[in-house]
């Protein structure tokens, strides 16, 4: 993308934030009782990006937990080319059930408005940020007075949205594990059967000088110099054709295999779980969900040991990178207006020297590390986990499917005979 079309794509964003903000001034923080009812999750859930992922395993831990879920996607309204992934339909919104908002703050003047008629001035609201730096954008705090609540995603976030006067939670997400066997038909598929494999996985429509994708393949250059030494699978989303062009090299290099398809999580986490290892040399990530996914199913796992990624420190098989903080320098214009800025400068000697490290990790080892990570990930990160970070006011918002049907018993039973 030009830096031309960028600013109409950044003018036409600051508009509708103010468009949609004036229209939404009139809902204020409410200072009465909020009522209980069916949660529903709003956001972008047939989007394929992260937003959307995180606002589906937002539905998947309430839903684990007991709760039915009313759903609303925002995505025909927000992003209506990234309509990719389809929705599976959810319990009736009741009117009443607290409302999980799952977007970026400078989409949530329009959310809010695309929101009206569901009850907004009695329902608990609760928007689920994330950001990936240790400041958050001083915007943010025009649209605090809207939520009840603010779910950080991750540890890291949260020193930055306790700044907002709106209480801030970590809550974070639950990971699904897979239980059967390693699948083999992305090997077979990719031409890796008999080759020691590397998964990285970015999204080209983000920014690239966060996401760092060329850290990493840097990285596994030097530690297999030989391309007949091991393979690099690249999952990329969004503009892949913008990224083919400016690096042609990638796709011609023999040791490299590209993916570049929309895949549902489980087809995603079979991809992770077909791999021997999984990279990512980001600068900053206000969760990293496909480091956590490589991480929760037992994959060695390779990352920057700074920001949320970071929260998992302990957690067997996770590999941290070395690294400096530095200040921000985004070519692409997306941090540089924030305060105090610095993000993560990963060392690449050490990120090589920790591949050929796990390459040469007996096979007893890396099984041993693979099943006590993915033991590690269900007690401290698992929908159990998730379920006890909801806060107090929160749980007695949602009314459960076992209350819910006990109050149905007792209206039938009180009901006059026919």
């Amino acid at each position: 993308m030009n830096t031309l079309s960028r600013n109409r794509q950044e003018l036409k964003r600051r508009a509708s934030y103010h468009f949609y903000r004036h229209l939404g001034r009139p809902l204020k923080r409410r200072h009465v009782k909020t009522t209980s009812g069916t949660p529903m999750v709003a956001g972008l859930l047939s989007s394929p990006i992260g937003l959307g992922a995180g606002a589906r395993l937002v539905r998947r831990g309430l839903e684990m937990s007991g709760y039915d879920v009313s759903v609303c996607d925002l995505t025909p309204y927000i992003q209506p080319h990234m309509c990719e992934i389809s929705v599976r339909s959810g319990a009736i919104d009741d009117g009443q059930g607290p409302i999980i908002l799952h977007v970026n703050p400078a989409e949530v003047p329009k959310a809010i408005h695309l929101l009206r008629g569901r009850g907004l001035s009695h329902r608990r609201m609760i928007g689920v940020w994330a950001w990936e730096l240790e400041r958050i954008p001083k915007a943010w705090k025009n649209c605090e007075n809207w939520f009840d609540e603010i779910w950080s995603i991750s540890e890291f976030s949260l020193p930055g949205l306790s700044t907002l006067s709106t209480p801030a939670v970590h809550v974070g997400y639950p990971i699904p594990q897979a239980t059967e066997d390693k699948p083999n038909h992305w090997r077979d598929r990719l031409g890796i059967t008999d080759t020691f494999s590397v998964l990285m996985s970015f999204d080209a429509q983000s920014s690239l000088g966060r996401k760092n994708p060329m850290a990493a393949i840097e990285a596994f250059n030097r530690a297999f110099p030989d391309p007949a030494d091991a393979r690099l699978v690249i999952k990329i989303t969004g503009d892949y054709r913008s990224f083919a062009t400016s690096h042609p090299e990638i796709f011609d290099a023999p040791n490299i295999v590209i993916v570049d398809e929309v895949l549902l999580s489980w087809e995603m986490i079979d991809l992770i779980r077909s791999c021997d290892s999984f990279i990512s040399l980001t600068r900053a990530e206000g969760f990293g969900l496909t480091v956590a996914e490589a991480a929760a199913n037992g994959v060695a796992t390779i990352v920057t040991g700074w920001s949320a990624p970071a929260d998992w420190i302990g957690c067997p098989n996770m590999h941290f990178v070395d690294f400096d903080l530095i200040p921000v320098k985004d070519a692409y214009n997306v941090y540089n207006n924030i305060t105090g800025r610095r993000w993560a400068d990963p060392d690449i000697a050490h990120a090589a020297k920790l591949l050929r490290d796990i390459k040469d990790r007996p096979q007893s080892e890396t099984k041993k590390l693979s099943g006590q990570a993915k033991k590690w990930w269900k007690k401290n990160h698992g929908v159990d986990a998730f379920q006890s970070r909801l806060s107090r006011e929160t749980r007695s918002a949602m009314i459960k499917i076992e209350n819910r049907e006990h109050e149905h018993a007792l209206l039938q039973h009180a009901k006059p005979a026919e």
